[in-house]
């Protein structure tokens, strides 16, 4: 299978990303280290509070140079991102605070398919028709944040039907258990929401495996695919709505 361009992995090491405005100092100072320049998100006041900040609930990177942002906060980001060269889209569909309208650019991708439920952006929609991607339909709605994208065939997943529909397209999914991750408000946050990838065989995370509950399980997953995590030491991990990769 020829994998299509993903924006949620990379063929080069990343200089800028964008990420939550909650992230601690401990892991701003981290990622600084690492060269990479960060740009924080704006908070979407039309999303549930404690995900108001998540970049992946407001903007669906549709490439690396066209970005599909929730016309609530369009103006915010598009001053934010004005000396980059990406464009930045609004879409008609405006986020709600209630599921599953928040949910309506939280979309995953892997291979030629992109994989949400059927509450799914209509301008989103439009773009996946036009770059005939398939819809791999799934009850979860938050499947952004579900899915901990690794490369161009593989996630990690907690979720059972997204792990089923993977693997029935002869696609990779590594099944993992939930809990253990930290999101004010819930009872857990999502492995998808943790992190990415900013080279090919590089995964960024927001905390210690050390200190993640299932770590030893997933440090087994990224030595199968000879992936280096890099994390600060001593920080539980966080759910903060993934990075975006900006250049």
């Amino acid at each position: 299978m020829k994998c299509k361009i993903n924006p949620f992995i990379t063929k080069k090491n990343i200089k800028t990303i964008l990420i939550s405005n909650k992230i601690s100092d401990k892991l701003r100072l981290f990622i600084t280290n690492l060269n990479i320049n960060i740009i924080e998100s704006v908070d979407n006041k039309s999303l549930p509070n404690p995900v108001s900040d998540h970049p992946d609930m407001s903007i669906h990177p549709i490439n690396s140079n066209v970005f599909m942002v929730d016309v609530n906060v369009f103006s915010d980001y598009q001053d934010l991102l004005s000396n980059y060269p990406i464009d930045i889209i609004p879409s008609n569909d405006a986020l709600g605070e209630m599921y599953p309208y928040d949910s309506l650019l939280n979309v995953s991708r892997i291979g030629n398919y992109f994989i949400h439920n059927n509450y799914t952006s209509d301008d989103l929609i439009r773009w996946f028709n036009n770059l005939k991607f398939e819809h791999l339909p799934v009850k979860q709605g938050y499947s952004k944040c579900s899915t901990l994208i690794l490369n161009c065939d593989t996630i990690v997943t907690s979720d059972k039907g997204i792990h089923k529909a993977i693997i029935s397209k002869g696609l990779n999914s590594y099944l993992i258990p939930p809990g253990g991750i930290e999101l004010k408000g819930y009872d857990t946050g999502f492995i998808g929401g943790t992190g990415g990838m900013i080279s090919p065989d590089t995964l960024l995370l927001s905390g210690d495996l050390e200190l993640y509950e299932h770590g030893e399980f997933l440090k087994i997953i990224l030595d199968d695919l000879k992936i280096k995590a890099v994390y600060p030491k001593d920080e539980k991990l966080v759910d903060l709505g993934s990075i975006i990769l900006i250049d």
